[in-house]
């Protein structure tokens, strides 16, 4: 007799404030990834890339948690180097390199001094989630998006796959950038590009999300009891 298929459990809607608490907690996994990373343990990398998924990508089968609070559509803090066609040489738009003082190697712009090279840009989800911001020494590219989704999905973030994307490995593991660091005698390869442009990216998010917050705070009704927007209310900048 062939056996018969259980149904599905039940299941029951989730509320708004809920998944408020949810965006709370991946905010509060990443801000403690990222301070663990810093710390220097770097493979926190691949925690970062699972919350930063849960938070921002939509697949057919599941819901980001910005989807689910309708917030996808507000602009993405991109905080890099952009990608330009016309260099020849390979780039890493969300890293840079330091050497001296008892460290050689790749570091997030977030660690340095005033946090990046330039202002960060605001782009709307999808041009932030498809720039490219690596671009190894045989031309090929990843966008922040496969950084995030092969680092979550396939090297350990939330998952780890049988296989694992070339291009990507060959960033984690050989050294495709091409870059090293000498001391006049011998040469050392630079390594983790992948592990800090992840811990970028999870700084952009953070920042993102802090906007985002401001925004909403200044657009609800002032707590002076004023009735005014906080914005145009105690909110508002104080002249110079």
């Amino acid at each position: 007799m062939a056996k018969q298929k259980q149904p599905a459990p039940p299941r029951v809607s989730v509320s708004a404030a809920r998944f408020h608490e949810h965006l709370a907690e991946q905010v509060g996994y990443l801000e403690a990834s990222c301070s663990g990373f810093d710390e220097g343990r770097t493979a926190e990398f691949k925690r970062i890339a699972a919350a930063v998924r849960t938070v921002v990508h939509d697949t057919g089968s599941s819901t980001s948690l910005l989807t689910h609070l309708g917030e996808k559509g507000i602009q993405f803090v991109s905080s890099g180097f952009p990608y330009d066609d016309g260099n020849l040489m390979s780039h890493h738009g969300l890293i840079g390199i330091v050497g001296g003082s008892g460290r050689n190697g790749y570091v997030a712009l977030c660690q340095t001094p005033g946090g990046g090279p330039l202002a960060p840009r605001e782009l709307a989800f999808d041009a932030w989630w498809n720039e490219p911001v690596i671009k190894d020494g045989s031309n090929r590219m990843l966008r922040r998006r496969d950084l995030v989704l092969i680092a979550a999905n396939q090297d350990g973030g939330a998952h780890v796959d049988g296989t694992i994307d070339e291009t990507y490995d060959d960033l984690a593991r050989r050294n495709s950038l091409g870059w090293m660091f000498s001391d006049g005698q011998t040469e050392t390869p630079l390594e983790q590009a992948e592990a800090y442009s992840i811990r970028q990216i999870g700084w952009e998010v953070l920042e993102t999300l802090r906007r985002r917050e401001a925004r909403l705070i200044a657009n609800e009704k002032c707590q002076c009891g004023s009735g005014r927007k906080h914005r145009y209310c105690c909110g508002k900048p104080a002249a110079a």
